[in-house]
């Protein structure tokens, strides 16, 4: 499944900037120091069994996701709160995360190279 997903849609970031490159490499910059930030915060949750932050960052993570236009991100994320709703265990939690971990350095490579293209 990991690699049938796209890392995002470029058209939602031209409709996000207007078209404006400038704008939308800082869009990228905010994104990615955000997403950081945040999946180190679900990452730490899920090490510490914290239900109730592993929904708040998952929560963030697939808004924030979802209004980049990378939709196979925000549906991971969608799967971690499903998870979670359905009080699954740690470790089906951890294999969904695991495969976000691979997603996001995909999307951060195709953000990388969209903001230097």
């Amino acid at each position: 499944m990991a690699g049938e997903l796209t890392p995002f849609n470029p058209r939602r970031l031209e409709d996000l900037s207007g078209g404006d490159r400038d704008f939308e490499r800082e869009l990228i910059r905010t994104y990615r120091a955000s997403a950081r930030d945040a999946l180190a915060t679900l990452t730490q949750a899920l090490l510490s069994r914290n239900r109730a932050e592993i929904q708040q960052a998952a929560h963030k993570l697939k808004g924030m996701n979802s209004n980049l236009g990378a939709e196979g991100l925000a549906g991971l994320y969608q799967r971690v709160l499903d998870l979670l709703s359905q009080d699954s265990d740690f470790d089906a939690i951890e294999a969904c995360v695991a495969e976000i971990e691979g997603q996001q350095a995909a999307l951060e490579d195709a953000l990388h190279a969209r903001a230097n293209g």
